[in-house]
């Protein structure tokens, strides 16, 4: 870090709606040189804003002083100069706010990002889960959103106000509350979907080479691709593949709810688990990892594809030795919350495969 600039003033700064544009360039600039900048900037942002939530009734004094103590042992600094250590009293409307929960080697699956952009005056909300987990939260309009491993989701400020447009890099299962003056939008990648009400699951990964939804209840509109108009209605029960090459699309019926079988909870609660927040439409939403079961399902899959689901939902790493196999397809159904060695042993047997085990590292290989 350029001892040079003092970034923890201008987090503060920012933070508080004070920072000049001059300023955040500098800050931006910090920013983006490097990941670790990120994380720190990522790190002391919660801990400032925890700290002026803390009467939350999910949040607890000596959470914040334990975060705040973690905080400064890991970056070996002192007590950030225009930084100060307050439990406010909040006004009432702040009593709706949303819920964070520190991650500083808490245990926390999924973690609020804020993020400096350049293109924007407003700022995002950003939800990021990491490989192994999985979280469900709830959107300031109401709107229940499960994201799976590896995925992100960002909105604007304006979010439930003038829109309810949100971006997504990844795997989420949306049930989409009603409101016929601001439809809801989800725009990934080339792919932009528009919806009023619904329920729906859309993976789209950006390193995966196409997209799906899958409409489980309501209606749904997959509105352009690459900035090109489209007009493609589904009805339940069908599902929509997007080639991210070729900005095609195909339509064909399937068992929708088997493409969102992986938002269940082991113990079929989901009450006890989401976070529902009310009151002010720019909240925003922090909840701990839900514990769900590990459902994968492949439905004529290119091994390669499968090979990247089983790497975000285990946080491992596999290589296919035989490079021949990574187009080859499979079917699989695991919905019994199988260990990755389970499902490993099943695809070996089925289909002569044969696998090894290092550390977190795997290697498939054909049986010879």
């Amino acid at each position: 870090m350029n001892s040079n600039i003092d970034v923890f003033n201008l987090i503060d700064k920012q933070f508080s709606k004070r920072i000049s544009k001059e300023e955040e360039a500098v800050l931006r600039a910090w920013y983006e040189s490097s990941a670790e900048n990120r994380q720190l900037y990522k790190e002391y942002y919660f801990l400032i804003k925890s700290m002026r939530i803390s009467r939350n009734r999910f949040f607890f004094k000596s959470d914040i002083e334990s975060a705040y103590t973690h905080f400064v042992k890991k970056t070996g600094l002192k007590k950030p100069r225009k930084s100060k250590l307050h439990f406010i009293t909040l006004h009432p409307w702040m009593k709706y706010a949303a819920v964070f929960v520190i991650a500083f080697g808490l245990g926390v699956g999924s973690y609020y990002v804020f993020s400096p952009s350049p293109s924007s005056s407003h700022l995002a909300q950003t939800i990021e889960i990491p490989y192994g987990s999985k979280s469900k939260v709830t959107l300031p309009d109401g709107t229940s959103v499960w994201l799976n491993s590896g995925s992100r989701l960002s909105y604007q400020e304006s979010f439930g106000q003038s829109d309810r447009n949100v971006s997504l890099d990844g795997e989420a299962y949306f049930e989409v509350t009603k409101n016929k003056l601001l439809p809801f939008s989800v725009l990934s990648g080339k792919v932009k979907i528009k919806v009023l009400g619904t329920k729906f699951n859309f993976k789209s990964y950006a390193e995966d080479e196409s997209a799906r939804v899958t409409l489980v209840e309501g209606s749904l509109n997959v509105g352009s691709i690459e900035g090109q108009a489209k007009n493609i209605l589904l009805i339940p029960n069908q599902q929509a593949v997007i080639n991210k090459k070729e900005n095609r699309v195909t339509v064909k019926s399937v068992d929708a709810q088997s493409y969102a079988m992986w938002t269940q909870p082991k113990q079929e609660i989901l009450d006890a688990i989401s976070s529902n927040v009310t009151g002010q439409p720019t909240a925003a939403i922090r909840v701990p990892s839900v514990t769900l079961r590990n459902t994968l399902f492949f439905n004529e899959e290119p091994l390669s594809q499968i090979v990247r689901d089983l790497e975000r939902a285990f946080n491992v790493k596999i290589e296919i030795k035989d490079k021949q196999l990574c187009t080859e397809r499979f079917y699989g159904d695991f919905r019994n919350d199988e260990t990755i060695t389970k499902i490993l042993d099943i695809m070996a047997a089925n289909n002569n495969l044969h696998y090894t085990i290092n550390g977190d590292e795997i290697i498939i290989s054909r049986n010879n």
